[in-house]
């Protein structure tokens, strides 16, 4: 069943103001009072669609990772017809870089050490998006180590490796080329899969 155009309406209006004060502040200093007044949203309304700024928040962080997850499938349908798991990977990786570097504004300016809400929340779903991938392509390669700890692995270390780039200030081509080659280093010698 479709929802109402209203309500959709309505729950864009209220994500993309959240979007709009991330610009201007920290997550902990926005309250559902502000995010109301400023989306000329009742607070009655807010709370018929949202539990509280979390869950708005966290429906925003959904929406990205399907578009990662469409991102992902058309980069494989484009160039890895043949399913090659290593190209998967890459595809998975440029699907996870693209999000992080380009698409989600508010990650520009924070950083995992920062212990925000934000950062432990995405790296949650991240992770999620991550295990689910790498439990598909076990069927293509046989592991050294569990699916847990592979996603685990690359998480941390997309994540890592994002942060670092950051904080270094690496253009994004530069690192999404570095990121991609090392990727490519670790899969095809064999660090993650047996032969």
């Amino acid at each position: 069943m479709n929802e109402d155009k209203r309500i959709t309406k309505t729950k864009k209006n209220l994500k993309n103001t959240l979007l709009e004060l991330l610009d201007e502040k920290m997550f902990e200093q926005i309250t559902v009072k502000e995010l109301c007044e400023r989306s000329a949203t009742s607070r009655i309304t807010f709370y018929t669609h949202y539990a509280d700024k979390y869950e708005l928040l966290d429906s925003i962080f959904q929406e990205y990772l399907a578009s990662a997850r469409n991102e992902y499938a058309e980069l494989n349908k484009q160039n890895n017809p043949e399913k090659n798991p290593i190209q998967n990977y890459c595809n998975l990786l440029e699907s996870i870089l693209n999000l992080c570097l380009c698409r989600i504004p508010f990650l520009k300016n924070t950083f995992p050490s920062d212990g925000s809400y934000i950062n432990t929340s995405f790296y949650h779903y991240l992770y999620k998006y991550v295990e689910h991938r790498v439990e598909r392509e076990s069927a293509y390669l046989e592991y050294k180590y569990s699916t847990g700890q592979i996603a685990s692995f690359l998480t941390y270390g997309f994540w890592g490796f994002i942060t670092k780039c950051k904080e270094e200030s690496v253009p994004v081509a530069v690192a999404k080329a570095q990121a991609r080659d090392l990727l490519l280093s670790l899969l095809q010698n064999n660090v993650v899969a047996k032969k």
